[in-house]
């Protein structure tokens, strides 16, 4: 527990964590997806599609979007790795002024997919990237795909929908751990540590399952020395945020022109675009209204699982 207890101060620390309403906002939005939680099932199909025809399919529906997006991909450093456990990923180098993508494949329908959501990434990585731009940059990328997802049941291309499927179930694995650790921060700040004992009694209110699934995401990350809650709710909050502009935007115009300012914006900005609304900026907590809004978007979108 010693070493768990250090990284949660630490965690603490260097985010100026006074107070457990430093997490209303998202803590709003994690209720939304425990509320409305379904048995996602697990996507069955296995074709296999070679990651060329991948990279094709992603490259002819960000063509329907703009020819800009689909010509990102000849201007980023792209490396492949099959069957990789490690998580793809977009960058910035710094040193050589380029857009890097690491892509994980696995020869299957999703690699077309996870090829947009980071060449949509790519779009806005620049040297300066705003607070807003790092919000709400999964919005953005997760739009692209129930975009994308319409473009291939257009186009005749089969098993579109196990994409909705793989997301919204990882979706409600994220939350469960990000909701754990979240009620470690609130009870290390109410007793100042963290018992072995006091540990067992909040992970034993899960299910078996899920006791497996948070113990080896907190062995993780007292492995890589990291417990920053607020990179993972990144997920969180962008895929909420991506099921309503999913529904907000008119057309594909309006996701360009938001998409293309993003790092001239601040938070509040982007939540007034949206039509959304404040109760309180200090802690980016919305009006009951704009909860709701979100929530009956999320709920549309399960309904299409």
């Amino acid at each position: 527990m010693k070493k768990l207890n250090h990284l949660i101060e630490q965690f603490i620390h260097d985010f100026q964590i006074d107070d457990i309403e430093r997490f209303t906002f998202t803590s709003r939005l994690s209720e939304i997806i425990s509320s409305n939680e379904k048995c996602v099932p697990y996507p069955k199909n296995r074709k296999h599609i070679p990651l060329k025809k991948s990279m094709k399919y992603s490259q002819n529906f960000l063509k329907s979007v703009s020819e800009e997006y689909a010509k990102e991909i000849e201007n980023v450093q792209l490396e492949c790795e099959l069957n990789s456990p490690i998580d793809p990923y977009s960058d910035y180098i710094e040193s050589t002024k380029q857009k890097y993508i690491y892509l994980a494949y696995q020869n299957r329908i999703r690699d077309s997919f996870i090829i947009t959501h980071e060449l949509i990434h790519a779009t806005t990585v620049e040297e300066y990237v705003s607070i807003a731009r790092n919000l709400f940059c999964e919005m953005f990328s997760f739009t692209a795909e129930m975009m994308q997802r319409d473009f291939f049941e257009q186009q005749g291309i089969k098993n579109a929908a196990i994409n909705d499927q793989t997301v919204i179930g990882s979706l409600q694995e994220i939350n469960k751990i990000n909701m754990f650790q979240t009620i470690l921060v609130s009870e290390f700040l109410d007793r100042g540590y963290i018992t072995a004992s006091n540990f067992m009694d909040l992970l034993n209110q899960y299910d078996e399952k899920e006791i497996i699934m948070i113990s080896n995401h907190i062995s993780e990350n007292i492995d890589q020395n990291n417990f920053d809650i607020f990179f993972q709710n990144r997920y969180i909050v962008g895929y909420l945020f991506a099921c309503y502009f999913y529904d907000y935007i008119k057309d594909k115009e309006e996701f360009i022109a938001l998409n293309s300012i993003i790092n001239q914006y601040n938070i509040e900005d982007v939540i007034h675009y949206l039509d959304l609304e404040y109760k309180d900026t200090f802690y980016l907590d919305l009006t009951e209204e704009s909860y709701r809004k979100l929530e009956n978007s999320y709920q549309k979108r399960l309904k299409k699982v």
